[in-house]
């Protein structure tokens, strides 16, 4: 990860949506090709093959959190990221009903009991706490891979403190009842934070080229620490637009809209990719 986003926005991206369903569904068929093999008739799963396996040939420049009931938003908003900048994303949703599956698969084998057609409480509970590890770290993983993360701050995704029960005990604080957004944008502040070059230096010139040619039912909510996402909105998407037919990786221009000083660090870098955009101009 180089840099994140707190992106509050008021377009809904539909024109762009069938470009990101697309890309969607190819993730979801990367993400479900396999799942079952790992389930394995000896009772054993191997933790470390799944783990990778969960995102086996993805790879994206930006990685998107999103609630669930912003699913179709965050598919239009990566259909215009893509349609504009040639940029891929990652949608996590595309992955928590994966997780679902999983465990079903693995609690019909081990922890259902024919006789009284029931599962196993304390199995269901070792199930559960292992799928849902695997998933993290697999979803951390994908965040350190990706050059940037976009949360999509919404009203379903961050609660409204005028109807939040706890709104007397936690002032001030940026709340979520979703386990996986809390998780993610906590994995901002604990993953390392890389330069520029580390996403670019494999195929970065092969790619310039190419493109210029979750619920829960109880109560319970979690505090997001937001301090290292940088605050966006359309005005911001808008100018990011206009950059759509520059030469070079479009993240870039975001970063010199939102932060000019955020390529300082990558300078030698930059002195490469310069003197490539202007052999293409």
């Amino acid at each position: 990860m180089f840099a994140g986003f707190n992106l509050l926005t008021e377009k809904d991206f539909k024109s762009s949506y069938d470009e990101g369903l697309q890309m969607y569904n190819s993730m979801k068929k990367s993400v479900a090709s396999n799942i079952e093999k790992y389930v394995g008739l000896n009772g054993k799963i191997d933790g470390n093959k799944l783990q990778d396996d969960w995102f086996p040939t993805i790879n994206a420049d930006v990685f998107i959190s999103h609630s669930h009931l912003d699913e179709e938003l965050a598919i239009g908003f990566s259909g215009w990221i893509y349609k504009n900048f040639g940029l891929n994303s990652f949608i996590d949703s595309c992955v928590w009903g994966y997780s679902d599956k999983l465990l079903k698969i693995i609690d019909d084998k081990y922890c259902f009991n024919s006789d009284s057609e029931t599962y196993n409480y304390d199995l269901r509970n070792r199930t559960t706490s292992n799928v849902h590890m695997m998933l993290s770290s697999a979803l951390y993983k994908m965040i350190d891979k990706s050059e940037c993360i976009i949360f999509l701050n919404t009203p379903n995704s961050v609660l409204n403190k005028s109807v939040n029960s706890t709104e007397n005990i936690i002032k001030d604080e940026i709340l979520t009842e979703s386990p996986w957004i809390y998780a993610e944008i906590m994995a901002t502040n604990l993953i390392r934070k890389k330069n520029l070059s580390e996403y670019r230096k494999q195929g970065i010139f092969k790619r310039f080229e190419k493109f210029a040619n979750e619920s829960i039912d109880f109560d319970m909510v979690y505090i997001l620490d937001m301090s290292l996402l940088t605050d966006i909105n359309d005005s911001h998407l808008n100018e990011w637009e206009k950059y759509k037919s520059m030469n070079g990786n479009r993240l870039d221009y975001l970063y010199k809209i939102i932060r000019p000083n955020i390529v300082n660090e990558s300078a030698e870098f930059y002195k490469e990719f310069i003197k490539y955009g202007s052999m293409n101009s």
